[in-house]
C-alpha cells in the first residue's frame, strides 16, 4: 500500500530466513528506507541503485530548470502584453513568442540522450515557426533561448556516456565516477552541485549496478544482464496503468484483485472455471445446491 515500516515490516519478515540469506543483490531507487532493506532483512546482500533512476534523477533537476525558464518567458511576455495594452487604451489579443513556442514542444531534445536522437539535416517547414527548421536549428535556437542549456545538456550527457560505457565494467566505473562528481561539484550550476552530492552519498550502490549477471527469461533460458529492477518496474506500471485508466477506485481491496487477476501466470488455464466435483475437494464446506 505503501512505504510505511508497518507495511513494509511485516511483510519482509514473513519471508523466511534461510531465503532472505541467500539474496545476493537487493536493487531500489536512492529511497533510504529501501537501501536500509539489506542491513534490516537482507544481511548477505550487497545494495544496488538502479541505473534508471541516477539517470532519472539528473534529467528530473534539468526538465525542473527548462519548466522554470518556461514560466519565466510566459511572465515576461505576460508583462509585456499588458504594457502594450495600456500604452495602446485597448485590449489585444495575445501571442506566444516564438522562443516560448519552441521551448514548449521542443525541450525533449534537451531531455533525450543526445545519442538516441534522429538528426536530419534536410530542412522541413515548421508552421508554428513559420520557417523551414532541421534538427541542427532547433538545437541553435533551444541554445539561443539560455545559453545555459548547452552547457547543462553536456553535464547530463557526461554521466549518460559513463553510463554506459562503463556497462558490465564496475572496477572501471569505480575509477571514472569520481571524476563526475568532481566536475558536477565544481560546476557553476547548483542542480549539478546538488547532484554531485548524491552520487558520492550514494557511490558503492551505483558501482555495484555495473555488475553483469546472469538471469532466466520466462522460457527458462539463461542470459546476462546489467542488474536492475526494470522487471519490478515494469510489474508496478500494471496497477498504476488500471489506477489510470478506471480514473481511480475508491475500494483498494478491489484494484488489488484486479491486479492479482490480470497478473497470474497461465490465464487460460486459470481462467476456466472450475467443475463441481473440483470444487468440493478444494473446500472444506459443502456448496449448496
Amino acid at each position: 500500500i505503501n512505504r510505511r515500516d508497518e507495511i513494509t515490516q511485516p511483510y519482509f519478515s514473513g519471508i523466511p530466513k534461510n531465503e532472505r540469506l541467500n539474496v545476493k543483490y537487493l536493487i531500489s531507487d536512492m529511497y533510504k528506507p529501501y537501501l536500509a532493506y539489506v542491513d534490516k532483512y537482507f544481511p548477505n546482500a550487497t545494495s544496488v541503485v538502479d541505473a534508471f533512476h541516477v539517470i532519472q534523477l539528473i534529467n528530473r533537476e534539468l526538465l525542473g530548470y527548462i519548466r522554470w525558464v518556461q514560466r519565466r518567458l510566459d511572465s515576461e511576455e505576460h508583462e509585456l502584453h499588458e504594457k502594450r495594452e495600456q500604452e495602446f487604451g485597448h485590449t489585444m489579443p495575445f501571442t506566444h513568442s516564438k522562443d516560448y513556442l519552441l521551448l514548449k514542444k521542443y525541450h525533449w531534445m534537451l531531455i533525450k540522450n543526445r545519442s538516441d536522437i534522429k538528426y536530419y539535416t534536410q530542412p522541413r517547414m515548421n508552421y508554428q515557426l513559420n520557417r523551414m527548421m532541421n534538427t541542427f536549428d532547433y538545437e541553435e535556437w533551444l541554445y539561443r533561448i539560455d545559453p545555459s542549456f548547452k552547457d547543462r545538456r553536456d553535464l547530463k550527457e557526461k554521466y549518460i556516456d559513463f553510463n554506459q560505457k562503463y556497462a558490465g565494467d564496475p572496477k572501471g566505473a569505480r575509477k571514472a565516477l569520481p571524476e563526475i562528481i568532481e566536475l558536477y561539484r565544481t560546476s557553476s550550476y547548483k542542480m549539478f552541485q546538488e547532484i554531485s552530492v548524491t552520487l558520492k552519498e550514494h557511490f558503492e550502490p551505483i558501482i555495484t549496478s555495473f555488475i553483469i549477471a546472469e538471469r532466466l527469461s520466462k522460457d527458462k533460458t539463461s542470459y546476462q544482464s546489467r542488474l536492475s529492477n526494470g522487471p519490478m518496474e515494469s510489474l508496478n506500471r500494471i496497477p498504476k496503468d488500471m489506477k489510470r485508466i478506471g480514473r481511480g477506485y475508491l475500494n483498494f481491496y478491489h484494484i488489488r484483485n484486479r491486479f492479482l487477476f490480470a497478473g497470474r501466470k497461465n490465464a487460460r488455464i486459470l481462467g476456466v472455471p472450475k467443475t463441481l466435483d473440483e470444487i468440493y475437494l478444494k473446500n472444506l464446506k459443502p456448496i449448496d445446491d
